[in-house]
């Protein structure tokens, strides 16, 4: 699955600029996490959640296409 792993390394690429321009834009402040820490956070979920929900995107359509390959062969 090619697609999900280039995917994946988008998205991952996505969030390690949006980090980086976070990163000019809200520098730490001190201690405990800043508000660019928290939206970084927020930033790797959200890629996370993406790439959990286009591999699950994808599975469920090889599934449905194996069922139709299957049962339009079983017709013959």
């Amino acid at each position: 699955m090619k697609e999900l792993e280039v995917g994946a390394h988008s998205a991952i690429e996505s969030v390690r600029t949006f980090l980086g321009t976070v990163d000019e834009a809200l520098p730490s402040a001190g201690k405990g996490p800043s508000k660019g820490e928290d939206i970084a956070d927020a930033a790797l979920e959200m890629a996370q959640r993406l790439v959990h929900n286009q591999s699950e995107f994808l599975r469920k359509v090889l599934a449905s296409a194996g069922k139709s390959v299957s049962g339009s062969r079983s017709r013959r």
